[in-house]
């Protein structure tokens, strides 16, 4: 789900690629993750995000749009609904179902993450971020009992059940 004119960047890049100047995909990948992680404004967000994940999707880099995401939420504060938003809404298998949640414990990490939001502005999508979440994907509504969440994380991690 990119732009017209992001499309058009994305193949000259590639071209570029094709044609001897290296590491040009990575350099944006990493300069993205520069800029996001340094608090850039809102606007910017979702078109960088889209881009990012588009090159990675067509690399089939899973695990860097994931890692990604994950440290949005650490770096970016509000930004990160936004942008997590943005990824799901451009690669919908970046995450699994909640059925699947058991296999990936930082995916309900990330969930009560979402639900500890209390972002007002709509522009930021956290309502349609967690209607994406609980519609598509399966994931509660509310977000799970505090005490009971990190027993089960520890349990999982000590466990090593995923």
């Amino acid at each position: 789900m990119v732009t017209k004119t992001q499309w058009l960047f994305l193949k000259l890049m590639f071209r570029l690629e094709e044609e001897g100047m290296s590491n040009i995909l990575q350099l944006y990948l990493q300069k993205t993750e520069n800029l996001l992680y340094s608090r850039c404004s809102l606007s910017k967000v979702e078109p960088v995000t889209r881009l990012y994940v588009a090159i990675c999707k067509i690399e089939g880099d899973v695990n860097r749009v994931r890692k990604f995401c994950c440290e949005a939420f650490y770096h970016t504060e509000d930004l990160a609904v936004t942008l997590f938003y943005a990824v799901l809404t451009s690669w919908v298998e970046i995450f699994p179902m909640q059925d699947d949640m058991k296999c990936y414990p930082i995916a309900e990490v990330i969930v009560q993450l979402v639900h500890l939001k209390t972002i007002k502005k709509p522009q930021y999508k956290l309502h349609a971020l967690k209607l994406l979440l609980n519609q598509y994907y399966g994931y509660p509504k509310e977000r799970a009992d505090r005490d009971e969440f990190l027993k089960d994380l520890v349990q999982k991690y000590l466990s090593r059940s995923w």
